[in-house]
């Protein structure tokens, strides 16, 4: 992963000091500079930016496929990437919890997210396991399952 200097830290894991201040401070950052994904360890923290940014498309998950999650900057498709990778070596299914409060983009990162999946997983791998069938998105029937907590 490149560390792009005047864009904040790419992982907070990375950050000096670890408190709300620097944790704001840091995405503040990136968010300013269209930096909207974030790892903090292996989970991907995304800023909705309210608008279509060039960081998605067929040119850019060839940059995510299979390269490791540190390996590469931020994003869901590493995120994807990842999940992929250890259903296939594990053979065990894999979980990807979205939350995140009303407008934030969930649904956005989950079709995202299913978008990568049908991509590595009939790209040219015709014994894949999902390639035996056809994946279709169906973008009006993302189930979701959000948890409400209380700190």
């Amino acid at each position: 992963m490149n560390i792009v200097e005047g864009q904040g830290w790419p992982d907070m894991v990375m950050l000096d000091t670890v408190n709300e201040q620097e944790f704001m401070k840091n995405i503040k950052l990136r968010f300013d500079k269209k930096q909207i994904y974030t790892y903090i360890g292996e989970q991907v923290v995304v800023m909705n930016p309210y608008q279509r940014l060039p960081l998605y498309g067929k040119e850019a998950m060839e940059g995510y496929r299979r390269r490791y999650l540190y390996e590469v900057q931020p994003h869901v498709y590493a995120l994807a990437d990842d999940t992929f990778r250890n259903l296939r070596l594990r053979k065990r299914d894999q979980c990807v919890i979205v939350t995140g409060e009303s407008g934030a983009g969930k649904t956005e990162a989950a079709k995202t997210f299913m978008e990568y999946l049908a991509f590595v997983s009939g790209a040219g791998e015709p014994e894949g396991e999902i390639t035996k069938q056809k994946v279709k998105i169906d973008k009006r029937k993302i189930l979701f399952i959000l948890f409400k907590q209380k700190f």
